[in-house]
């Protein structure tokens, strides 16, 4: 909400969009199109729907088809993660979040700030 004034005269201004219809609208005729997408695009999905907080059950479907496509983005376990967590699945967020450290801890050169993202949802919900 904004607000219009000028002299003496204050008029409320209020802005409605339908932008988050139209995304999940999007991603709703894209999943029944039949055609298979790539790993981006379901977690892209999933994180849209975590980010709304919409349908979470959806979202880590999504999200473990993403992972099914490529099981080594670490970024795709945290998401699981964070999913989890906000479904209140304790025990199953820190398994996931467990398995981003794992992944990034075998790679050439770990990220260790996405180590210390993990390892502080892990720490939240113990």
């Amino acid at each position: 909400m904004f607000y219009l004034e000028w002299d003496k005269t204050r008029v409320p201004v209020k802005l409605t969009t339908n932008d988050v219809e139209k995304v999940m609208q999007g991603i709703d005729a894209a999943v029944k199109s039949g055609k298979e997408q790539e790993a981006g695009f379901y977690y892209s999905a999933a994180s849209f729907y975590l980010d709304q907080n919409k349908d979470l059950p959806q979202a880590l479907k999504w999200v473990d088809q993403a992972i099914e496509k490529n099981p080594k983005a670490y970024f795709m376990q945290f998401k699981k993660a964070q999913i989890l967590a906000q479904m209140g699945n304790k025990k199953e967020a820190i398994a996931a979040a467990e398995k981003s450290i794992e992944i990034l801890k075998a790679s050439p050169n770990p990220d260790e700030s996405a180590i210390g993202a993990s390892r502080a949802l892990i720490d939240s919900l113990r």
